[in-house]
């Protein structure tokens, strides 16, 4: 269910993670009597993440708010511990279910991925007529609309692509997975793109590099966090001409203004951050503006309307710096070292290690360059997709085939 529910309602995919790990637990302790849960430095790192975010209530700009989506991250990172706990326990006849019901989601989400941008998201926009909603348009088409989705569907891809490949064999495989490809790339929004992007050449190093690529891929995640204050300055400013900047597409030249903003807000509370989720309170509707920027279209100045940040900054890594301070980034820090520590221990294989710091470089690189952070349903495609490939990399017996 996961592709389609992406496809044609991303935001859906927050109550499909809801319900699977509420299920999860109720078999957990009806079967077991005991809730499986995610040992180690990962369920630590969030665990002690989802604290701070709470804990930032005291000196919160906007307490309400962060009471109220701290309580919710809190609940999400449990769930997504029990379900990646579940999802290393799996029975051989489990997993084969589970591979099955991966094999057939991509059949179907992958065709209807192909129709949508085939059709002017067609589909999608019958079922938001049929809600009395339109979809909105951006340079004549609906397909945009597709953008949430796209992104769950290159974290699906890792998973997908290893049971395909464990379950056909590499040449017969190979076209699935290079169309699956091809339609990701497809897609119009280019943080998808340059986070699957990114993703396929860490898995080409992982393969040429397995031994020394964690530890790499660990350094460069290390740098990237604590200084990422102050990368936003390297790219020049948008609103003057700059040489810099004529390589950047328009939409990134948005992403730099916000991100410079955000690092702006950052030196005024460094340490521990104005508070959890409090990114939206920065600014509101009434402090909109026309931002003219120094390129040009045709003899015009590019420009648009928009908050100098838009709701959150569109980094992942600069809203935790923005709401948590220089603390929070060096939990992230820990979380993510975390993640890549355990792949590189408990991954067996190196093709299967690469693919799972493909998986981890495309989420990072996405949610570095787009979506609010704390949105329940890119965190919840973050774990699904985390629970998926750690069950399709679990020891799995052919014998039972």
């Amino acid at each position: 269910m996961f592709l389609p529910v992406a496809i044609l309602l991303a935001k859906g995919i927050a109550p499909l993670f809801a319900v699977t790990a509420v299920a999860v637990v109720v078999l957990g302790i009806l079967h077991n009597r005991s809730v499986p849960l995610l040992p180690g430095l990962v369920a630590g790192s969030l665990a002690v993440m989802a604290g701070e975010a709470l804990l930032t209530w005291f000196w919160s700009i906007a307490p309400n708010d962060t009471l109220k989506t701290g309580s919710s991250l809190a609940v999400t990172f449990f769930g997504g511990a029990v379900l990646i706990a579940a999802a290393a326990r799996l029975d051989p006849r489990e997993k084969r279910v589970f591979e099955n019901g991966m094999i057939l989601g991509g059949a179907i989400g992958f065709p209807l991925i192909a129709f949508e941008f085939a059709t002017d998201a067609w589909l999608s926009q019958f079922l938001y007529g049929l809600a009395g909603k339109k979809l909105f348009l951006v340079e004549g088409g609906h397909t945009s609309a597709l953008n949430p989705g796209m992104a769950s569907t290159a974290l699906y891809f890792w998973p997908w692509a290893l049971i395909m490949r464990a379950r056909y064999g590499a040449s017969v495989s190979f076209l699935s997975i290079a169309a699956a490809v091809s339609l990701i790339f497809l897609s119009n929004a280019d943080a998808m793109i340059v986070g699957l992007g990114v993703g396929i050449v860490v898995f080409a190093a992982g393969l040429a590099l397995p031994k020394r690529m964690p530890m790499i891929l660990g350094a460069v995640v290390a740098v990237g966090v604590l200084m990422a204050p102050a990368i936003p300055g390297l790219f020049g400013d948008p609103l003057k001409s700059d040489e810099n900047l004529k390589w950047v597409p328009n939409s990134a030249l948005h992403r730099i203004y916000i991100w410079r903003n955000t690092v702006d807000h950052i030196k005024e509370k460094p340490v521990l951050g104005g508070g959890f989720d409090t990114s939206r309170a920065l600014y509101g509707v009434q402090d909109r503006r026309i931002v003219e920027f120094a390129r040009k279209i045709g003899s015009v100045a590019y420009h648009t309307k928009f908050e100098p940040i838009p709701l959150h900054p569109h980094n992942g890594v600069l809203q935790v710096w923005l709401e948590l301070g220089a603390l929070g980034a060096l939990i992230l820090m820990a979380l993510l070292l975390a993640v890549v520590r355990a792949v590189h221990r408990f991954v067996d294989g190196t093709a299967n290690r690469a693919a799972a710091l493909g998986l981890f470089t495309t989420g990072l690189t996405i949610a570095s360059i787009s979506f609010g952070a704390w949105q329940s349903w890119w965190l919840a495609s973050i774990l699904l997709g985390g629970a998926f490939v750690v069950s399709a990399l679990a020891p799995y017996s052919r014998d039972s085939r």
